[in-house]
């Protein structure tokens, strides 16, 4: 299967929908939906938008609500302001997430260990 790229110079404004693997290394503003598939933010890329995707990956910026069905990583270079949603969740040392974290989606499960953690420091190793 093939994978779609954003490449850095590219700065996109609306609504993006995709049944294959998504790579933003340039801006994009607005909604991503991926069904079934990965999106990957670059160190270079920045998502100013509402994301769904079955596994989110991100080392750039990322504002929004961003739903993994699956599971979500930030690397050691993220930052995340907004929403994290996703059942399964990892952030390196050195990412730093400001706003709150869901462990699942709206109308999953019975609806215990859906509530909202503010979060505003950077990670920090448990090693």
């Amino acid at each position: 299967m093939s994978t779609a790229c954003i490449g850095k110079s590219i700065h996109i404004k609306g609504t993006i929908t995709a049944e294959e693997p998504l790579v933003v290394a340039g801006h994009v503003e607005g909604t991503i939906s991926i069904a079934e598939h990965a999106l990957s933010i670059t160190a270079d890329g920045r998502l100013d938008a509402d994301a769904v995707a079955d596994t989110i990956a991100i080392e750039g910026t990322a504002k929004g609500r961003l739903q993994a069905t699956t599971r979500m990583t930030l690397r050691e270079t993220a930052t995340v302001i907004g929403e994290i949603v996703a059942p399964s969740f990892s952030m390196a040392e050195g990412a730093t997430v400001q706003g709150k974290m869901n462990p699942k989606p709206k109308g999953r499960g019975s609806g215990q260990g859906n509530s909202k953690k503010p979060a505003t420091s950077p990670a920090t190793s448990a090693a």
